[in-house]
């Protein structure tokens, strides 16, 4: 769940409306960036399912007792964490290899600074876990040495095939960080913030990406990646910005609250 606080009360998104956004992002991104339609279709496959391994924990409406408050995000542990990521990870993977590898790329990425693309970035993990963490890197990129190998074909240059992979995982950050920019930010207040880095259509380099929210509900984009201008919701509810003295309390505010769509406008600046 995102969780944030906003004019007075806590905005609510669900990682799930999150991904379908990301989905939307990925339909709209400028098609000559694309080798061909497979590439893209698969793309647009995996942000669509890079969160499914958490509905269960936004239906639950996950619950520090501590502080009578929801969960955010990045307060779940790492435990938790990776079995989510890895619930998704094999529901992708059962609909296509492509989807698959980018999902768990991206929920491996996580661990470990994006691999070095956002140095600053990168999952909590306590000391006492982080053999754990190793051990989970290790195997996961094991298991995707036998998804690549079912991927590639020899009339794909091995290294053209490997740079496709990577270009696509760059531009799924973007993306999975353009979405969380929307889902966490007042879109009435007027900010600008960096989104990471990605090679762009024709460019070698990879180039920094800003988004400004506008303050009007819409957001502009510097440079503009996609094909054209559009509209990119997500549905989240408010709950009173409160302590909560028990899960079922938090859970009844939850059920309770109406449907209040963030209606994002993504434009060029």
């Amino acid at each position: 769940m995102f969780v944030s606080p906003q004019g007075g009360r806590l905005s609510m998104v669900r990682q799930d409306e999150h991904m379908l956004q990301t989905g939307v992002l990925a339909a709209g991104w400028a098609r000559d960036w694309f080798v061909d339609d497979g590439e893209r279709d698969i793309l647009v496959q995996a942000m669509s399912l890079h969160d499914a391994g958490w509905r269960e924990a936004d239906d639950e409406v996950l619950y520090d007792a501590d502080a009578g408050r929801p969960v955010n995000f990045t307060g779940v542990g790492f435990t938790r964490h990776s079995a989510f990521y890895r619930s998704g990870y094999e529901l992708a993977l059962s609909r296509a290899d492509g989807a698959g590898l980018l999902v768990g790329m991206h929920w491996i990425g996580l661990y470990n600074a994006r691999f070095g693309i956002e140095p600053t970035l990168s999952f909590p993990v306590p000391d006492d876990q982080r053999a754990q963490q190793r051990d989970l890197i290790a195997a996961n990129e094991q298991e995707w040495v036998l998804v690549r190998q079912r991927m590639w074909s020899p009339e794909t240059p091995l290294s053209d095939f490997e740079d496709r992979i990577w270009r696509q995982y760059e531009v799924f950050q973007l993306l999975d960080r353009i979405s969380i920019a929307v889902c966490m930010n007042d879109l009435g207040i007027p900010k600008t913030v960096s989104v990471g880095r990605a090679r762009l259509s024709g460019a070698a380099q990879r180039t920094p990406v800003e988004l400004t929210i506008v303050g009007d509900g819409g957001v502009a984009l510097d440079p503009f990646p996609f094909d054209g201008e559009f509209a990119a919701p997500v549905r989240r509810s408010f709950i009173p910005d409160e302590r909560y003295a028990t899960h079922a309390e938090l859970q009844d505010a939850v059920a309770g609250a109406p449907d209040d769509a963030i209606v994002c406008e993504v434009r060029a600046r």
